[in-house]
């Protein structure tokens, strides 16, 4: 009901073409932020507020799955997040590439450029693996709470098992914006908060901004042949075997992977 006493949820429902088109997957993501775009789109040139926060409520949330479990749900919930980037291009900004753009994009365009595959190889895989230690390292603490009195490596592996699930939010993310096409939304984020917090917009430009020097710093560091003014150059000071792909990879360490 509107503040004008009428009913404006069918005309509403007639707006929502993209429910109606039924795009977004039934596991749930990114048809509840669509719906409040929408919403507020609709209430824009009415100069009201259509949504407001409410600090004081408490959500109480079940366990998916009893606990068990949830990569079918994360991977469709990261594909329908996805189509919030390419419906609402005018509520993302752009950022610097994530790891997973970094190591499908960045690292093989290096490797191509400087006709070294297994260098580009080695620093991705370095990429992958550092990056899953830092989000093992950042859980462990609430792993230890849930399985005390477990093993060590019971922990690890629980604290592992959740950095998993953004890792598999991620590299679905990117999957969909490419099966999609949608090559033009990547390196882009959705505020979700729509203007409303700029801190959290800047701390995550600013984040990929220093991740991104570290993997450049990295792969300038990579002791292969360089074409430069038709003179070729060799970086003698370190070996392709050890310290470039832990340099390419070192942001990762300090990675906070709730940004």
């Amino acid at each position: 009901m509107g503040r004008d006493g009428q009913s404006h949820g069918p005309r509403l429902a007639l707006q929502s073409h993209h429910l109606a088109q039924d795009i977004f997957p039934k596991t749930g993501g990114g048809e509840d932020i669509d719906f409040v775009y929408q919403y507020k789109e609709w209430y824009r040139s009415m100069k009201i507020h259509a949504t407001v926060g409410v600090p004081e409520t408490v959500v109480q949330h079940p366990w998916g799955n009893q606990g068990g479990s949830c990569y079918h749900q994360i991977i469709g919930w990261a594909w329908g997040d996805s189509l919030c980037i390419t419906e609402w291009s005018n509520k993302t900004f752009l950022t610097c590439p994530t790891w997973v753009e970094h190591c499908v994009f960045v690292i093989p365009a290096f490797a191509l450029y400087t006709t070294q595959p297994l260098a580009g190889l080695r620093a991705a895989t370095s990429v992958v693996v550092l990056k899953h230690v830092s989000q093992m390292a950042s859980y462990f603490a609430g792993a230890s709470k849930v399985c005390e009195g477990k093993s060590t490596l019971r922990k690890l592996l629980v604290a592992l098992g959740a950095g998993s699930v953004l890792s598999a939010q991620e590299v679905t993310r990117t999957v969909a914006l490419i099966r999609r096409g949608s090559l033009d939304s990547l390196c882009r984020r959705v505020d979700w908060f729509d203007g409303q917090q700029p801190r959290i917009v800047l701390d995550t430009l600013l984040t990929s901004v220093l991740h991104l020097g570290s993997h450049m710093a990295g792969l300038s560091m990579v002791p292969e042949k360089i074409i430069g003014n038709g003179v070729e150059r060799t970086n003698k000071n370190t070996t392709p075997s050890e310290e470039s792909p832990l340099v390419v990879s070192i942001g990762y360490i300090l990675h906070d992977p709730t940004c």
